[in-house]
């Protein structure tokens, strides 16, 4: 009776789990990274970290202590096993943050059969890959275009990691473009200040900088347009300020030889000049490839740049620019010079003589008025971004968000409202992800949310399969506060449809996944004391702007 009664007890102890490889991660592409899917027993508190000591066990890889370290043992074989690999855990889609037994009855699994949990490694934390030259001024806004891959598979044999241009805006209304390629290193490592300590060097090179407004850069975006057989690369930078006025800048740049003075074959320069829409600050920008009846006479996309003001105005405008240069060049044959530029994204160089007889020169800058102008919302217009398209045709939908606590999805042509969504707080800023209208914002009460702003018929799933939730929802308790201030930006993962990361006024950024409640990571990404006020994420780092006046790189 006794022993019928502590085998009862053990068994109470105990849950049956089975192991499996989540779908679209490098667990389940990788054969060397299954293990045997039968269900075995482990003790009903196991969590995280016991749960990955045992994938590494299971592939034959060296076994981690509670403290992240390697468990002695007297193997010899030890030194041929691979290192462990830290892996993460789905329990029915969320990330499992608990023991298994507490984590399955809050989802009210049965325990019956074995619980079903779904491995992939885990995302690693950001760590400190450099920083600029300090700025004369807050870093308050920033924006990443990557370069076409064919353009980078050119370069990246000659040249290191060439992939695309970071594009940062300060307070005092300069905009600085850097080049982060990882190989252009300054010194090629540490140098030391005039105070005689070592100093960190900057990972990515400063390539050209401009005064674009006369008050503090609020917002930008830029689009890049790459050139493989020329190995030439062309980006369009839109910039709004709080001195009303809306601007777009033309960067061109040749990777052809390193070997030369790089700053002799890049040029950044006003492209054009955005006028009678804005009579206020410019508070939102984005931009997006445009193929309606007008351009396709032409056989070109012109860009489209969408804006948002400080009183809730959305304007929409043609920039002209051109991201197809090969059939720009067969229509430019019989275009005079200014026009060729124009429509090849160039800026026009003239010589002008002076009284004097010295010569100088100057740039033909276009002025352009907008194609349809609206209120949107009836407080400050604080995020816009274009809607996704399941095609290779651009969305002909706009999301908006604004402080008036609402979140629009529009309809371009029509000017109608798709879907409105109403929050209970001021929405700072805001993020949309890359395969889905799914859409993140930060608010000053130190909260990120998540918003779903698909619309019935669109098939728009997040990760590309699974339930894809109720469509036109706001999920106030998907994340839970952690910040300690306002939060400044919100960024998707181009890599990961699960991952995000926001900035902060308390100086950290934290990487999000949306299958969990809380923050992956939390790194400091400013002093103490001082604010995160942008932030960019490519495929390869996070960038932080703030008011140290130095933008700051995390590998991840």
């Amino acid at each position: 009776m006794a022993s019928s009664s502590s085998s009862e007890e053990e068994n109470a102890e105990q849950v049956r789990i089975s192991l499996i490889p989540a779908k679209g991660s490098n667990a389940y592409e990788d054969e060397s990274l299954h293990v045997p899917s039968d269900p075995i027993a482990v003790p009903s508190d196991i969590r995280r970290k016991g749960l990955s000591a045992l994938v590494n066990h299971l592939l034959g890889r060296i076994v981690p202590g509670d403290d992240g370290k390697e468990e002695e043992s007297d193997e010899e074989d030890d030194a041929e096993r691979l290192p462990a690999i830290p892996f993460d855990f789905l329990l029915n889609g969320r990330l499992l943050r608990t023991g298994v037994e507490i984590g399955a009855r809050r989802l009210g699994l049965s325990l019956e059969k074995a619980v079903e949990l779904q491995y992939f490694p885990s995302h690693p934390a950001p760590t400190d890959d450099g920083e600029s030259e300090s700025a004369p001024d807050w870093i308050t806004s920033m924006c990443h275009s990557r370069y076409d891959d064919s353009l980078v598979q050119s370069v990246q044999g000659r040249r290191g990691i060439v992939d695309g241009l970071l594009c940062a805006g300060g307070n005092d209304g300069v905009l600085t473009v850097y080049d982060t390629g990882e190989s252009l290193l300054i010194d090629g490592g540490h140098h030391q200040n005039s105070t005689g300590k070592e100093k960190k060097s900057v990972s990515f090179r400063q390539a050209d900088s401009i005064k674009a407004h006369s008050g503090p850069l609020k917002c930008m975006d830029s689009l890049s347009v790459s050139d493989s057989a020329k190995q030439m690369s062309t980006t369009l930078i839109a910039s709004g300020s709080t001195d009303q006025t809306l601007v777009s800048h033309i960067f061109s740049c040749s990777h052809q030889n390193a070997e030369e003075d790089s700053s002799s074959k890049e040029r950044l320069a006003l492209h054009a000049v955005y006028s009678g829409g804005h009579s206020a600050t410019i508070s939102s920008v984005a931009l997006s490839c445009n193929n309606n009846q007008q351009q396709q006479q032409h056989n070109t996309k012109s860009t489209l740049l969408a804006s948002g003001d400080w009183n809730g105005m959305l304007c929409l405008w043609d920039t002209g620019f051109s991201v197809n240069n090969t059939d720009a060049d067969k229509e430019n044959e019989h275009l005079s010079q200014e026009e060729e530029a124009w429509n090849k994204n160039a800026v026009v160089t003239k010589k002008r003589r002076t009284t004097a007889g010295s010569t100088t020169t100057s740039n033909t800058v276009r002025e352009i008025e907008p194609i349809l102008t609206f209120g949107a919302h009836s407080n400050n217009l604080s995020g816009i971004c274009w809607g996704h398209s399941s095609t290779n045709n651009v969305s002909n939908t706009l999301i908006t968000c604004s402080w008036d606590h609402s979140i629009k999805s529009w309809d371009v042509e029509s000017q109608n409202i798709k879907l409105t969504l109403n929050g209970s707080k001021v929405i700072a800023c805001m993020g949309r992800s890359h395969e889905a209208d799914l859409v993140a914002t930060g608010h000053p009460d130190c909260t990120v949310r998540l918003w779903d702003m698909r619309t019935q018929g669109t098939g728009q799933q997040v990760g590309g399969g699974g339930d894809s939730g109720t469509m036109g929802s706001i999920s106030d308790s998907s994340l839970l506060p952690s910040h300690k201030a306002w939060v400044t930006s919100v960024q998707w993962s181009p890599n990961n449809p699960f991952l995000l990361a926001s900035s902060s006024h308390d100086g950290t950024v934290k990487v999000w996944d949306i299958r969990s409640s809380l923050p992956l990571h939390t790194t400091r990404a400013h002093p103490k004391g001082s604010k995160a006020l942008c932030m960019a994420y490519d495929k390869r780092a996070i960038y932080s702007g703030g008011s140290d006046c130095i933008v700051k790189r995390f590998k991840c």
